[in-house]
């Protein structure tokens, strides 16, 4: 796998791995900013739409121009059938948009109440618990402070719904009192006022009445607002990723949970958010792209190149063999020291090729030039190398020698032991001498001596072999000669009537012949290995004759008396 494979298998997955983390990581930021946004403005829409209707359906439900007006200051009072009949009609109710009208005089006494059907326009029986909250007591109809501007209003949860109530105290036209009781106006709360503020306000809305039948998420929505008792808050919730919904509660003049007004708006910044994810993630990876092709060139000039260079030069050095030649690669860096350290290499290793072809050459010359035969062979038998005497003595000239051309130097009935022992040593990696006949193409046999020496490399392994061949075919030829003029010369003596013996300085026999054992009367191995003094008479002065003979340059003649076995006394 080349240098520039690695770092980009490198480069690449570390700048992908950055990259994906710096995305996700200021992604999930942008996200979570994004949905603050998001909530804030789901936020705001709930307050908008709480406080239009809070403001247009319960606040300004109650007309001051009817409570203080000297009419209805009169009609408190005296009841007058012709007050109702004049002012109290359908279209009235119409015009004010509410459902009913109730009076209460100073003692909190219901004077008179009438409700109208909004949608039929008719006249139906006012709702009980209505009536029943702005009774004595009632909350409605408490107003403090200054009386013209007085308000009391709210919402009031009852079965059939919630109702929007607005009460203000009945003065005269001039807003001097005493107040003659309260004038209350109310609504009932329909979906038709959500949607007109729905119309306002560009909203989706919605109202859930509490204690009626409303869908599971409303439910879930109205019993979180209800532990929580976030009175005053908003709960937001994203069930799909179009829309968003906030959720605020309205309690009744009671403080109970009343009305749960619901707010839809289109996830319009979520949506943005997620192009704006796309363009930082398309962004994201063009800058790594960017990036990482950046660092490939940047390491592409100032490293794999450099390297690559250098490595180029060490071939062509290698290739070419010219030692003498350096690599130039200026500058201060760790390359640079890196092309240094190895034109010292170099320079050190031109320098070992010198000296050992020195002693290659020494060694061919003397091995050449060698009195013995010399070869050189790898483990598997192939000769290299063998010298001039080794071609004299096999009477192969070099070139068929080499390779397996050797083998056709040794004797055809030794050839087989003689690789075989010689494949056995050379796995064995020991040093080994033997003795074998060359047998040359005039036929003539050469009697020769192989010493051969193993060679091991750095690992330990038998890279070579070694030796030289030794003619001994002179000296086997004279030993041959040797043997047969010993076996002439043995006949002859055997053949002697005299008697024959060889001894050593220290009288010792070495040889006697058959007339010496049948003189003595004794067998030749009783003789063999003892001193002829055993023999000889006790009393017979020999020194002189010892000394004379020790002395001698040549024959000498002696005579001296031996005693047989037998006691019988003779000469010699």
């Amino acid at each position: 796998m080349s240098l520039r494979t690695k770092v980009i298998l490198i480069l690449a997955p570390s700048v992908a791995l950055v990259t994906l983390v710096l995305f996700f990581v200021l992604s999930a930021q942008m996200m979570a900013g994004y949905e603050r946004i998001e909530t804030d403005a789901i936020n705001e829409h709930v307050s908008r739409t709480v406080d239009t209707f809070t403001r247009r359906d319960v606040v300004d439900l109650c007309r001051g121009d009817w409570a203080y007006w000297d009419d209805v200051y009169t009609f408190v009072t005296d009841r007058d059938p012709a007050f109702i009949e004049t002012n109290i009609g359908a279209q009235s109710y119409a015009d004010l948009s509410i459902d009913t009208m109730i009076f209460v005089n100073a003692s909190g006494e219901i004077v008179f109440s009438r409700t109208y059907d909004p949608v039929t326009g008719d006249e139906v029986p006012s709702n009980p618990e209505l009536l029943s909250a702005v009774g004595p007591g009632s909350l409605f109809l408490k107003h403090t402070g200054p009386l013209q501007d007085s308000l009391v209003s709210g919402i009031l949860l009852t079965k059939d719904g919630v109702i929007s109530v607005g009460s203000r105290p009945i003065l005269t036209s001039q807003y001097e009192g005493p107040s003659h009781g309260s004038l209350i106006f109310a609504r009932q709360v329909s979906q038709v006022q959500i949607d007109s503020i729905s119309k306002q306000l560009h909203l989706k809305c919605r109202a859930f009445a509490m204690g009626q039948e409303v869908p599971a998420e409303v439910r879930a929505a109205a019993e979180t607002l209800t532990k929580s008792n976030m009175e005053g808050q908003h709960y937001i919730v994203r069930p799909t990723e179009d829309r968003i919904v906030g959720y605020a509660m309205l309690h009744d003049i009671g403080g109970r949970d009343a009305l749960l007004l619901e707010v839809t708006a289109p996830r319009t910044v979520y949506q943005q958010a997620k192009l704006a994810r796309r363009d930082f993630a398309l962004s994201f990876l063009g800058t790594g792209a960017a990036m990482l092709s950046g660092l490939i060139v940047v390491l592409e000039l100032l490293i794999v190149a450099r390297l690559r260079k250098l490595r180029g030069r060490v071939q062509e050095i290698r290739t070419v063999g010219d030692w003498r030649e350096r690599i130039d690669m200026r500058g201060g860096d760790e390359l640079s020291a890196l092309a240094a350290d190895v034109n010292r290499l170099i320079a050190a290793l031109s320098e070992s090729i010198r000296k050992e072809d020195e002693k290659d050459r020494r060694f061919r010359m003397l091995t050449t030039h060698a009195a013995v035969g010399m070869f050189e062979s790898t483990p598997d038998s192939n000769c290299v190398f063998v010298n001039e005497r080794w071609c004299e003595i096999s009477g192969i000239p070099i070139e068929q020698a080499l390779k397996k051309g050797w083998h056709n130097a040794v004797h055809p009935d030794d050839k087989e032991w003689v690789l075989s022992m010689g494949a056995s040593r050379m796995a064995a990696g020991e040093p080994f001498e033997f003795e074998c006949r060359f047998k040359r193409s005039d036929g003539s046999v050469r009697y020769v001596v192989v010493n051969a020496v193993p060679l091991r490399n750095s690992k330990g392994e038998v890279s070579a072999c070694i030796g030289s061949v030794m003619d001994l075919s002179d000296i086997r030829h004279a030993e041959a000669e040797l043997r047969e003029n010993e076996k002439r010369y043995r006949e002859i003596i055997e053949l002697q009537a005299d008697l024959v013996c060889r001894y050593r300085p220290d009288t010792i026999l070495t040889y006697v012949n058959d007339a010496y054992c049948l003189y003595f009367g004794k067998k030749r191995d009783e003789l063999i290995g003892k001193s002829f003094l055993e023999v000889l008479p006790g009393n017979e002065p020999l020194e002189n004759v010892l000394l004379d003979l020790r002395n001698a340059s040549g024959p000498i003649a002696t005579r001296h008396q031996t005693i047989l076995e037998s006691g019988d006394q003779r000469w010699q």
